[in-house]
């Protein structure tokens, strides 16, 4: 290393060779990108045909809004007749969360609101543990269908949450 407050020359073919590898390293890029300033200072994105994730078409979100919306129904519909005769409290508030969960995941997909990929992890997580729990701790599922059902939980949850997140970042 040189000695301290001595200038550094690098060579044009390095330079050159840089700029081919990463674009230009701290220039603004000429497209408009939503990646954080950290991340575009070392390099070009990705083009867009390589993305992984395509976003929810309308017809999509609401198809998949409305199941979520039923399903909430259906779970506070349980809730209530659980509740009049609480013989386990775990499973009022089971239902109790999948109904709220699910109500929010519903109506956050449907409205396109800013938390809706938070609301559908928080639904995929909470759903999978409950699974777990029934089948681990309570005995009340076989243990190999909920740990494939909390695993296909997370996994749809994860698809869903990303694809609307996507969705949500192409259109503002």
């Amino acid at each position: 290393m040189p000695p301290r407050g001595t200038q550094v020359r690098r060579s044009p073919r390095l330079d050159s060779a840089l700029t081919r590898l990463w674009g230009r390293v701290g220039q603004p890029e000429e497209r408009s990108t939503t990646r954080s300033s950290a991340l575009s200072r070392l390099g070009p994105s990705r083009p867009a045909a390589a993305r992984t994730v395509t976003p929810l078409s309308p017809v999509l979100r609401v198809a998949t809004a409305l199941p979520l919306l039923l399903f909430a129904l259906v779970e506070a519909l349980r809730l209530l007749a659980l509740a009049a005769a609480p013989m386990f409290p775990h499973v009022l508030v089971e239902h109790g969360a999948l109904a709220l969960l699910a109500g929010l995941a519903g109506y956050s997909l449907l409205g396109g609101a800013a938390w809706a990929p938070a609301a559908i992890l928080a639904f995929g997580a909470v759903l999978a543990a409950i699974h777990l729990l029934d089948a681990i701790v309570f005995g009340i599922r076989p243990w190999l269908f909920a740990l494939l059902t909390a695993v296909a939980a997370l996994a749809i949850a994860c698809l869903l949450a990303a694809s609307v997140r996507h969705g949500r970042r192409g259109l503002t």
